[in-house]
């Protein structure tokens, strides 16, 4: 009987650690949900900004992906879309022109 005694109290010691093992699994798994639920929670409008960003890319730039001054025939040796940056300065440049343009225009004139 003493045997079957130290046998049981191996088997509860056993199932103790594995139950301390367990614990501090699920802790760690829970401590990683709260993570990553929080990084969720963070970007939750990326899909929002997405659509925003298109939306706004086909108002300011309707012509698509062509490069300005590349033919549509031309464009298929383009090397990949232009990247919104890209355009944006590009953009830029132009609107910088424009006004030297004008002001020197509006110089003329007076």
């Amino acid at each position: 009987m003493h045997a079957a005694e130290e046998r049981h109290q191996q088997t509860v010691g056993e199932l103790q650690s594995r139950l301390t093992a367990s614990a501090t699994a699920l802790e760690a798994a829970e401590t990683k949900v709260t993570a990553l639920s929080t990084e969720l929670d963070r970007r939750h409008d990326y899909d929002d900004l997405c659509r925003e960003i298109t939306v706004l890319r086909s108002i300011e730039f309707p012509e698509g992906n062509e490069k300005p001054g590349v033919d549509a025939e031309d464009s298929a040796e383009v090397s990949g879309p232009i990247s919104l940056e890209v355009r944006l300065r590009r953009k830029n440049e132009q609107l910088k022109n424009t006004i030297a343009s004008i002001s020197a225009e509006k110089e003329q004139l007076e």
